[in-house]
C-alpha cells in the first residue's frame, strides 16, 4: 500500500468468517493470514500477546434427554378457559385470545371493526369463507368476548366489536389501541348505553346498513362473474384531505374500493343516500367531489380516475341526487341507481353488476356497470 508519505507498506490483513466466529468464539485459533495461509487466535496474530486458553464445555458422552416434569397445566390447555373466563387479568385474557384464534377469526374481527353491524351472512360474502364456518367462528368470538351483537334489531344479528377486541388487534399491530382506532378506522364499542360510541352507532344504524348491503351486494355477486371486490374502504379509511389552490379541501365518502372487473382495476367511490341530505348538504358535498376531481387527488389512492357511485334508498332520492348533481357539478362522473334496483330477479340476475346505473345530465338509458363509466377513461364503444 503507498502511504502518503510515498512509501510503500504491507497492509496487514486477517480473515475468517461467521460460522467459525460463532461455534468457536472470536478469540480462537480461527484467524487465517491469507498470504501465508496460516491459522492463528486473533490476539496473537495482533501482536497483543499469547490468547488465553479456553475452557470447553460439553455434554457428558453418556448424556440421555429426557423431558421435564409436568408442574401445571400447558399454555394448551391454559389457554381456551382463559379466554372466555371474565376474571381473567386483561392482558393474559387478550394474549389467551391471541392463541385460541385462527387467522379467519381474525380476519372476521377486521371486518367487523371496520364494518359495524354486519350480519353473519354479509360477512360470508365479503371473506368468501362458507356460511357455517363464519357462523362456528362467530359464536365462539362471542364468547371469547371480543365481539357483542347488536342489540337494535332482535330478529337479525349484527355484531360489534368490543374493547377487548380492540386491544387484540392493536396488540398484534403493536400499536396503543387510541391510536389504532385514530388511524386504522376501527370502532369499538361498550355494552353500556351510555357510552358515545354505541349512541352514535344506534344514531347512523340505517346508514351503516345500507352501505354494508351495497358492499356485501358487490361482494356476492362480482364472484358470479368470474371477479372480485379488490379492495374496500369505510368512512374513515376513505375521507381524503388534499391541496386545492393553495388551500386546504377534503372528501368523506361513505366508502371507497376497486373492483376487479373484465381484468380491469376499477376504482369507485361510494355514497349511499337515504334522502335525508337537504340541497346545502348537497352543494357542499358536491363541491367537495369536484375540487377533489379537478385537483386529482384520487392518485393518493388509485391509479386511475374513480366513478362516483350513488346508490339511493328508492327512486325519489335518487331523482334528488340526479337534480342536485347537474344544477351544481354536471362534470362529475357520477353513476346513480336506486336500491331496489340490485336485487336479482328474472330480469336482473347480475344485481349490481346489470344495466341498473344511469349516468347523470345525460342519456336516461341505464347500463351495466363497466359500460356506464365515463368514456374518457376507457376504451367500450356506446
Amino acid at each position: 500500500m503507498k502511504t502518503e508519505r510515498g512509501a510503500d507498506r504491507r497492509l496487514d490483513v486477517l480473515l475468517t468468517n461467521a460460522g467459525n466466529v460463532a461455534s468457536e468464539g472470536s478469540a480462537a485459533a480461527n484467524w487465517r493470514d491469507p498470504v501465508s495461509g496460516r491459522s492463528g487466535p486473533l490476539l496473537e496474530r495482533l501482536g497483543w500477546g499469547t490468547a488465553p486458553k479456553l475452557r470447553r464445555w460439553g455434554l457428558p458422552a453418556d448424556a440421555v434427554a429426557r423431558t421435564p416434569p409436568r408442574t401445571g397445566r400447558t399454555l394448551r390447555d391454559w389457554a381456551p378457559h382463559a379466554a372466555v373466563q371474565s376474571r381473567t387479568p386483561v392482558m393474559e385474557r387478550v394474549g389467551a385470545i391471541a392463541m385460541t384464534t385462527d387467522r379467519d377469526e381474525k380476519r372476521l374481527l377486521e371486518w367487523i371493526g371496520r364494518h359495524p353491524l354486519l350480519t353473519s351472512a354479509e360477512l360470508a360474502g365479503l371473506c368468501g369463507v362458507p356460511k357455517a364456518a363464519v357462523a362456528r367462528r362467530l359464536d365462539w368470538l362471542l364468547r371469547c368476548g371480543v365481539l357483542r351483537v347488536d342489540a337494535g334489531e332482535a330478529s337479525t344479528r349484527r355484531f360489534m366489536l368490543t374493547q377487548l377486541g380492540l386491544r387484540l388487534l392493536a396488540r398484534r399491530d403493536a400499536v396503543p389501541p387510541a391510536r389504532y382506532v385514530r388511524f386504522a378506522g376501527v370502532s369499538a364499542f361498550d355494552p353500556t348505553p351510555s357510552n358515545d360510541g354505541d349512541r352514535a352507532a344506534i344514531r347512523h344504524r340505517e346508514h351503516h346498513l345500507g352501505v354494508n348491503r351495497v358492499f356485501a351486494r358487490l361482494a356476492q355477486d362480482l364472484p358470479r362473474a368470474g371477479e372480485r371486490l379488490a379492495l374496500r374502504r369505510n368512512e374513515a379509511e376513505s375521507t381524503r384531505r388534499f391541496r386545492y389552490e393553495g388551500g386546504a379541501a377534503w372528501i368523506r365518502p361513505d366508502g371507497s374500493g376497486s373492483l376487479d372487473l373484465d381484468g380491469e382495476r376499477l376504482p369507485f367511490l361510494l355514497e349511499y343516500d337515504r334522502g335525508t341530505l337537504d340541497s346545502g348538504d348537497f352543494a357542499a358535498k358536491l363541491g367537495g367531489y369536484r375540487r377533489y376531481f379537478a385537483a386529482e387527488a384520487w392518485r393518493q389512492d388509485f391509479d386511475g380516475t374513480p366513478a362516483l357511485l350513488f346508490v339511493c334508498a328508492d327512486d325519489r332520492v335518487e331523482r334528488r341526487v340526479a337534480s342536485a348533481v347537474c344544477a351544481a357539478a354536471p362534470d362529475l362522473p357520477v353513476l346513480s341507481t336506486s336500491e331496489w334496483r340490485y336485487e336479482r330477479d328474472a330480469r336482473h340476475p347480475a344485481g349490481l353488476l346489470g344495466p341498473i346505473w344511469r349516468r347523470q345530465c345525460g342519456t336516461e338509458d341505464r347500463r351495466q356497470l363497466i359500460l356506464a363509466l365515463p368514456q374518457q377513461d376507457r376504451d367500450v364503444p356506446a
